[in-house]
């Protein structure tokens, strides 16, 4: 029994549960019973760079309902909280949970206000005077770099993080060989994931046991649980985290943050449990942001349109400190862009920077949006070099099903794919050529018209994960995962997993996740991984049940282990389906009572761990249409078309339900989405007022199509599919964009694509001057 029988597996079932949401009754972490709890709320700088001279606490203290006032040194024996070192010459700063002598972005905590209610809180937080000495400050990566720039962190001598150089086959060759050579600089602009529920945490010390168990707002129970055990000196065992009902993450909830920290010691120092949720404002100031990366790209290319090489070098702001896997986002692009191109030699230049900036990381494709823009933009302007259709540019480079498992030049290895099925899907979909027709004619009466693509990779499903399944006495099953629920369905993949495997129904499956006191060690959900990794765990564990069920079953039923079948709650002899034993008998033998003799080990349960040393490559081929306003500048997005490879796909209607998100989410970042700081290190859109994120009416019409090319590397044949639809969207709407403007001579567009930046474009186009923006 390698897999689940076919059944559930495949078969499009709304998410289990989700009436409750809608109903209103979801345990998010502000739901929670906290009668007893004291509240905090953080004084926060409101300089991106300053020393601090002194902290008066006095009118604060003197307040209604307050506590305690707390500075940094008076939370107890409290360590940095750690950092995953990625490569060995990484420069880590000290980030700790309240900032010390000098404070390096906006909304940096200095001091922690405990109060009676929130409001107490906030009120006295207003109180607290902190005498500030401002410094110069610098927001951008390039201006880090320049030799008079602000040193964020002195001990290190200057801004840089690391620096890494990337090299895989003969890129000299290749140039040195080439018909032409395309360059292309691009930049990411700096977004926020913004999830529908704010971080928050609360934190109960019990003294008597020397335990902690602290309720946040996480994508990872148990790496926040460690990096709490390791910065407050407890053991792991010490130290457990819940995760009640989590209101989107995007992967900003996969970090531990300063406030985790600080409010679990503040519920040691102070014996009474402590919480705070964050404003929407202080999301926004702290928060990882993500993206604010600068790619050049430079590509060898044959007089066929062929790329013998390329060459990326990439910038990235980091902001002022790192965060968990922060530091990673820029790798993505040393090893992946090259995408889903057969091109032989790739050098990879990669620099690092702090900034007086809220710290980025992770969201929603976590570097591989980066990767995919940098070589989508590179094929297109390769394609305008030479003339060709982009589709066929694309052709000509594609990497063929033949070729996998495949490594690139630099040591990422692909294992299953079909590129070219792929386009030719998206193709046929789209009506490409009636498109291309359609958009001459369209020219010809003076519009501005655009079709653009874009095909992508993404390295899914890595590391490990847990899962195991318990047969309660009276037959009920349990199922156990490492997996985090958090808006994308994940309960209901494992219950369809299990369900085949068990010949049981859904609907009979109960669920425990992000508990590290009842889940086995695990990781959590990001990366596109919960499926894959978290779900063949589950499968692993449930066919273990399975067969120590059988042998149950058929002791009760006289007939060998071979011959017993379980479909529809039963177990059944395979040829005479009368003779069954339900589940719940199964169970009475499995849990003798006391004073029946136990033949066996007793009990039905079985715990899996599963672990890959490779990715699952998942890829898509996307084209999106736009219509430009040649008075305003307004880009119109008609239509957005997504052909996906996800391998296996378990639950067809919760898979384009995560593409349709993550589409949504890839219009906001090319069209509008953007944090924006001045020169002094404000941040000007701390709002929902100011930080613009797409309303429906601004969705277009969205069409997803699917191939399938199962993965070799886990039982289910899955790969990810949560961050596709944002990994696939943005390159193909800018590309489309400058398709629009192409008869005008533009050349290059940065998003996001705002009317503004556009009518400028379109006044210098038609004024003879600059060809972008």
């Amino acid at each position: 029994m390698s897999g689940p029988a076919r059944g559930e597996v495949g078969r499009s079932r709304p998410g289990i549960g989700q009436r409750r949401f809608v109903a209103g009754l979801g345990r998010y972490l502000d739901d929670l019973p906290d009668g007893d709890c004291w509240h905090v709320a953080f004084v926060r700088s409101p300089h991106a760079h300053a020393r601090v001279r002194s902290v008066d606490r006095s009118a604060a203290l003197a307040a209604p309902g307050v506590r305690a006032v707390v500075v940094g040194d008076e939370l107890g024996e409290v360590a940095a909280i750690p950092v995953v070192r990625f490569i060995p010459d990484l420069r880590i700063p000290d980030y700790r949970a309240l900032s010390g002598a000098v404070v390096r972005f906006v909304g940096e905590p200095v001091a922690a206000v405990v109060a009676d209610d929130p409001a107490a809180a906030d009120d006295a937080a207003r109180l607290v005077d902190v005498d500030y000495e401002p410094l110069r400050a610098v927001t951008s990566a390039a201006a880090a770099l320049a030799p008079d720039a602000p040193i964020i962190h002195p001990e290190h001598g200057d801004n840089v993080c690391y620096r890494l150089t990337v090299r895989g086959g003969d890129v000299d060759g290749a140039f040195a060989a080439a018909a032409h050579v395309v360059t292309v600089r691009v930049a990411h602009h700096r977004i926020s994931a913004v999830p529908l529920e704010p971080r928050g945490v609360l934190a109960r010390w019990d003294p008597g046991l020397g335990e902690l168990t602290v309720w946040g707002s996480s994508q990872t129970p148990h790496q926040l649980r460690d990096d709490l055990a390791a910065t407050l000196g407890l053991p792991q065992h010490r130290v457990r985290v819940v995760v009640p009902d989590l209101g989107g993450g995007f992967g900003a909830k996969g970090s531990t943050y300063r406030e985790d920290v600080a409010v679990a010691a503040l519920a040691r120092t102070l014996g009474r449990p402590v919480k705070w949720i964050s404003t929407r404002h202080e999301d926004f100031l702290t928060t990882q942001h993500a993206r604010d990366q600068v790619d050049e790209a430079t590509a060898a290319v044959d007089a066929t349109g062929r790329v013998l090489g390329i060459r990326t070098a990439t910038l990235t702001n980091l902001g002022a400190y790192l965060l968990g896997r922060s530091s990673r986002q820029a790798l993505r692009v040393t090893t992946f862009a090259t995408g889903a191109y057969r091109v032989p030699a790739h050098e990879a230049v990669a620099t690092t920077v702090f900034t007086n900036t809220t710290p980025t990381g992770a969201y929603r494709g976590a570097g591989r949006p980066e990767a995919a823009y940098i070589i989508e933009r590179l094929v297109d302007a390769v394609a305008r070099e030479l003339g060709l259709d982009p589709a066929e540019v694309r052709r000509r480079n594609y990497l063929q099903p033949g070729d996998f498992p495949y490594r690139t030049p630099n040591g990422a290895t692909y294992d299953s794919g079909d590129y070219p099925r792929l386009l030719a899907r998206l193709i046929e979909v789209s009506d490409y050529d009636c498109l291309r027709a359609a958009q001459a004619r369209r020219r010809e009466a003076g519009e501005l018209v655009g079709i653009g693509l874009a095909t992508f990779i993404e390295n899914t499903s890595a590391g490990w994960e847990s899962g195991a399944v318990r047969v309660e006495s009276d037959g009920s099953i349990i199922v156990i995962s490492g997996a985090i629920p958090m808006g994308q369905g994940v309960e209901t993949v494992l219950a369809q997993i299990v369900a085949d495997a068990l010949g049981v129904r859904v609907e009979r499956l109960a669920f425990r996740f992000g508990d590290t006191a009842l889940t086995q060690a695990a990781m959590g959900s990001f990366g596109s991984r919960s499926t894959a990794v978290g779900g063949s765990a589950v499968l692993q564990a449930a066919l273990r049940v399975r067969e120590r069920a059988a042998e149950l079953a058929g002791g009760l039923l006289e007939a060998s282990v071979a011959d017993v079948e379980f479909a529809d709650d039963w177990a059944s002899v395979r040829g005479a389906p009368e003779r069954r034993v339900s589940w719940a008998e199964i169970a009475r033998a499995a849990y003798p009572p006391l004073g029946r003799p136990v033949a066996e080990e007793p009990g039905l349960e079985a715990h899996a761990f599963f672990g890959t040393d490779g990715e699952a490559i998942s890829a898509g081929a996307y084209l999106a249409t736009v219509s430009i306003d040649g008075d305003t500048g307004s880009v119109r997005l008609e239509r957005l078309i997504g052909v996906d490879d996800s391998g296996t796909i378990v639950n067809p209607l919760l898979a384009e339900g995560q593409i349709h998100g993550a589409m949504a989410q890839g219009i906001g970042e090319a069209l509008q989405e953007r944090v924006v700081y001045d020169a002094d290190g404000q941040l000007l859109t701390a709002t929902l007022m100011d930080y613009a994120l797409p309303a429906s009416i601004q969705v277009a019409r969205l069409t997803t199509d699917r191939i399938t090319t199962p993965s070799p590397l886990n039982p289910l044949g899955a790969k990810g599919v949560g961050e596709a639809g944002i990994i696939g969207t943005p390159p193909a709407i800018v590309n489309a964009a400058i398709d629009a403007l192409a008869p005008l001579g533009v050349r290059h567009l940065d998003p996001p694509l705002h009317a503004e930046k556009i009518w400028r474009v379109l006044q210098a186009a038609r004024n003879g001057a600059a060809r972008g923006a």
